[in-house]
């Protein structure tokens, strides 16, 4: 019964900060997705988002400073969608790039 109660809190507490869906304009990058919606754009690396839900209706990602829910319906191709959610995967399984030790060159 607690369970239930914080769900309904929680759901209460998303609608009111968000009335009505708005629109997002999404560029797909091969590690990133540029996001364009109301306020200023941002950037949503793959290696960023802490796990992505591959559900029936929508893909769902979510990140340290945000959740995006994308309908399945906004994605014009069949499979466009899964292959999205694959490499989202994918990438944020991956262990982050090693920093490359460079010797600075000798001024001349």
């Amino acid at each position: 019964l607690a369970l239930l109660l914080i769900a309904l809190r929680q759901w209460g507490a998303a609608r009111r900060r968000l009335k009505r869906p708005y629109e997002v304009t999404l560029t797909e990058w091969p590690d990133r997705l540029d996001i364009l919606s109301v306020g200023t754009p941002r950037t949503l690396r793959f290696a960023d988002v802490r796990r992505s839900i591959l559900i029936r209706t929508h893909l769902l990602i979510e990140a340290d400073e945000e959740t995006l829910i994308l309908p399945r319906r906004a994605f014009s191709e069949a499979g466009t969608v899964e292959a999205l959610a694959q490499r989202i995967t994918d990438a944020s399984r991956q262990p982050p790039p090693a920093a490359v030790a460079t010797e600075p060159k000798p001024q001349t």
